[in-house]
């Protein structure tokens, strides 16, 4: 985790906490999804991998993508774009309504 410093708190999701981190050599800004192992003889959750695994193999600009995948202590931490909201804000955004082929895919 040395290569990214974390700016602030995003949320929290379902496995864990996301944080919002500037890469230190390219400054980008990205959101860092913290997994923590919940018992060490159990390894990542199947959800987290099928999460990866999925987002290693989509590229579209309607998904989010995965940058970075780390190990930290007893966990992992998920490195991805940083966007400017989130889904629920875009829904609820009425200057900016979702097109019905937005809203399509």
């Amino acid at each position: 985790m040395e290569a990214y410093t974390v700016t602030g708190r995003i949320g929290e999701g379902a496995h864990g906490v996301v944080v919002k981190a500037k890469h230190n050599l390219t400054g980008r800004s990205v959101a860092l999804k913290k997994i923590p192992l919940r018992r060490l003889d159990q390894g990542m959750p199947a959800t987290a991998l099928r999460e990866i695994k999925a987002l290693q193999q989509i590229q579209s600009q309607y998904v989010v993508q995965l940058l970075d995948v780390l190990a930290e202590g007893t966990g992992f931490v998920l490195a991805f774009e940083l966007m400017p909201g989130d889904l629920g804000e875009m829904i609820r955004d009425a200057c900016h309504p979702l097109t019905d082929s937005q809203v399509k895919t």
